[in-house]
């Protein structure tokens, strides 16, 4: 084979994202399985609380884009406090914490929505806990990736995770939309239950997970990472950018409402105009084998 004919593993990661995190590392292997399908199990359930909100209000679209608020707050105001925990404390104990929160949230949903007069205070509750624990079992999730593989892969490594996180955000309103079409409300929040266990038990194979020696307060760690993004203009503005296009440019709670008044109230709808945005970043990490030699 001469230089000018490259082979076909050659082709591949050089266009196609690099798997070895995945076959190198069985640690990382089962907290990636893990956070894929609790990941399109939450992105059912919320699917599934806007359709609920739009159902029980009739429609009103200051009702419906409660349940993105209070996804938003909980978000905004605890993530930052979730790397630091996860760097402090056992991450297999907060990622097996935050699963059980989850679950016992969409059992919550599940019963509220068989019952005779479902109540929106539940929902609302409800959203503000899931984005509560996944505020935190998030940057305990995305941030062991550094621990579990060698550091020529962390390049790789961050690419899958990025699979991951659009994987669910693909897959989740998608096959949300066919439950809610064809089963009903509840169902989804049956299979976010499913996939929870799904969650807890890949933790629990997964094993022991390393930790990080860190030294301080907490308070006093995350203090020190404010300053430093805001000396960092760079790190500012993708953190603004990204915040402003999340809130103000893509509010996709909202997007049951366009459903309701334009495309015949269907569920399966709402689920591909949910999923369509997503698409884009998912072929963009799917291919992003190239950016190892960036």
């Amino acid at each position: 084979m001469t230089a000018d004919a490259p082979t076909d593993e050659y082709r591949r990661r050089r266009i196609g994202i690099d798997l070895r995190p995945l076959t190198e590392s069985r640690t990382f292997r089962y907290i990636w399985m893990g956070s894929v399908i609790s990941g399109v199990g939450t992105r059912f359930t919320s699917l599934a609380m806007v359709w609920q909100v739009k159902e029980i209000t009739d429609a009103s679209a200051a009702k419906v884009g409660l349940v993105g608020l209070c996804y938003a707050i909980p978000l905004l105001l605890l993530s930052t406090f979730g790397g630091a925990f996860a760097d402090k404390y056992d991450r297999r104990t907060l990622l097996v914490g935050s699963g059980i929160v989850g679950l016992l949230t969409s059992v919550v949903l599940a019963v509220n929505a068989i019952s005779d007069h479902p109540r929106l205070w539940v929902i609302y509750a409800m959203a503000v806990l899931q984005a509560s624990q996944s505020a935190i079992s998030g940057p305990a999730r995305m941030s062991l990736s550094r621990l579990l593989v060698r550091p020529e892969l962390l390049g790789a490594a961050a690419a899958l995770d990025q699979v991951s996180f659009n994987l669910s955000f693909v897959g989740g309103p998608l096959l949300a939309g066919l439950v809610i079409g064809s089963g009903g409300i509840e169902w989804t929040y049956y299979l976010d239950v499913a996939s929870y266990l799904v969650l807890i038990a890949f933790v629990f194979l997964a094993g022991a997970l390393p930790r990080m020696d860190v030294r301080g307060r907490t308070w006093g760690n995350i203090v020190e990472g404010l300053a430093y993004i805001r000396s960092r203009g760079e790190l500012m503005a993708s953190f603004l950018a990204d915040v402003i296009a999340m809130v103000f440019g893509y509010p996709s709670v909202l997007l049951a409402l366009v459903v309701a008044e334009r495309y015949r109230d269907n569920p399966r709808t709402l689920g591909v105009l949910v999923a369509a945005v997503p698409v884009g970043m998912l072929l963009s990490a799917l291919t992003s084998g190239w950016t190892s030699r960036i």
